[in-house]
């Protein structure tokens, strides 16, 4: 009943530009579509040491995509996290700096199928670029990752997974981590959308799980010619390390070209 709502909604507009805002609106819910993105993500999250300490992370994320043919892309994704982190122990310095990067490579094809399922594979890359220590692992890492999307009318689903292993760098602690990171959204013509995901994090070394859900609103707009998209989120974190955080917020601005 959603899906034909959303379909009667988009044809009782008629005009081209509320039927384009929809399909780039849906389009940004998919992390392997053709759309050249600029993120810029930032997040303010509260941790469960003494005092609350608070971290906050500025994550510079371009997306782009390259075609090789008329049948296939591979879709170029980077987190450069910026950390600025608050200390739990009385006289020690808080930290701020760059966390290690991570470049991932997706193959998927051009066209989407039939029943509108969009998928890619390939392989995640991790950079050692933190400058403190304890903003990150300052580790070589590499492994698998996977995307699949399905949209449906005014709804998208999807779920990304990937596995990362140390294969060097100077940090001590060795990196064994599958992330999974299943997301829903809803999208109106107008350009609005709810949005719901976890971000699961299971640490393999540690034997500890970090269990957030994120739950938000995202507006489309257009400044003059530029299509931006803005993104605030809510998050609770079910599951957590002795010192993690707790609950946080997030507040993400998107550049579409």
């Amino acid at each position: 009943m959603a899906m034909a709502l959303c379909v009667g909604m988009l044809d009782s507009l008629g005009a081209d530009p509320d039927t384009s805002t929809h399909d780039l609106a849906k389009e940004l819910k998919n992390p392997v579509s053709s759309l050249t993105l600029l993120p810029f993500q930032f997040n303010v999250e509260v941790g469960s040491g003494e005092g609350h300490p608070v971290g906050t992370t500025l994550n510079i994320e371009p997306v782009v995509p390259i075609n090789l043919n008329e049948d296939w892309r591979i879709i170029t994704r980077v987190v450069a996290p910026v950390v600025y982190q608050e200390s739990s122990i009385p006289r020690l310095d808080d930290t701020f700096g760059l966390s290690d990067m991570e470049l991932s490579l997706f193959l998927a094809p051009v066209k989407k199928s039939e029943d509108s399922l969009v998928w890619g594979v390939g392989p995640i890359i991790e950079f050692p670029t933190t400058t403190d220590p304890l903003l990150g692992p300052e580790k070589w890492g590499i492994g698998p990752t996977a995307v699949l999307v399905k949209q449906m009318g005014c709804w998208t689903f999807g779920l990304l997974v990937n596995h990362l292993w140390s294969v060097g760098g100077a940090g001590l602690r060795d990196v064994n981590a599958t992330f999974i990171d299943p997301w829903m959204s809803y999208t109106w013509p107008s350009g609005f959308a709810l949005n719901l995901e976890s971000e699961i994090t299971y640490d393999w070394e540690d034997s500890q799980a970090t269990v957030p859900i994120r739950a938000g609103v995202s507006q489309l707009v257009t400044l003059g010619s530029q299509p931006v998209q803005f993104n605030l989120d809510g998050l609770y974190f079910f599951e957590h390390a002795p010192e993690g955080p707790e609950w946080g917020m997030s507040f993400t601005v998107t550049f579409v070209f």
